[in-house]
């Protein structure tokens, strides 16, 4: 099992990862009831493409990568209306 720690700007992702398989858990949608349907979808999208990569060996850990998770987040909040 391998767990890992993604920081991006004030939030967090957590990620398990089992063999090919695992889990993410991020603080973006802790309160995902009170969150505009759309606004949810697209961060479980965001999500579950970081879950894919860790999965597939990508280091989500990288500086690269962290950059363009957080433009991307930054993205969907500035053009969510």
């Amino acid at each position: 099992m391998k767990e890992i720690l993604l920081k991006v700007g004030g939030d967090t992702m957590f990620i398990t990862l089992n063999e090919n398989q695992g889990t993410i858990r991020s603080s973006f949608l802790e309160d995902s009831d009170n969150l505009d349907p759309e606004l949810k979808n697209m961060l479980d999208a965001i999500e579950s493409l970081v879950l894919a990569h860790a999965c597939a060996g990508i280091n989500v850990q990288s500086i690269p990568d962290l950059q363009g998770l957080e433009t991307s987040i930054e993205a969907i909040f500035n053009n969510k209306d």
